[in-house]
């Protein structure tokens, strides 16, 4: 029996249709193992360049709430009063650190300890 050895072009085409099915298996695993969430993120306001994400947000939301020993609740009247002040907070403080880059202030571990230390 009298055996051809395929074209090249057909060795390429399988090693590119076993490369693809290879990325495309791992990739749905890698999918099947995360959260929806870590897979991509909601931005919820961009300031200038930068981005201030909704997990970042909801962060901030839920440490101050328990802060305050209360629970978070996304339909209550104190977690969308709490998200709205906080994003605002957010805002400013990504604002002045884009001006302190821009205007050069630099700010040592001392002075943030002091400050803080100060507003305790």
């Amino acid at each position: 029996m009298i055996t051809q050895n395929p074209s090249p072009r057909k060795n390429a085409a399988s090693a590119v249709l076993s490369l693809i099915l290879l990325v495309w298996g791992v990739g749905a695993h890698a999918a099947s193992t995360t959260t929806p969430r870590a897979l991509l993120d909601r931005v919820a306001v961009i300031v200038n360049k930068d981005a201030i994400t909704e997990a970042e947000l909801d962060e901030q939301v839920a440490a101050s709430l328990a802060q305050q020993g209360k629970k978070p609740d996304p339909a209550g009247k104190a977690y969308k009063a709490a998200r709205k002040d906080l994003l605002e907070a957010l805002i400013r403080e990504v604002l002045l650190a884009q001006e302190a880059d821009k205007t050069g202030v630099l700010v040592n571990d001392a002075e943030v300890d002091q400050q803080v230390s100060s507003q305790m």
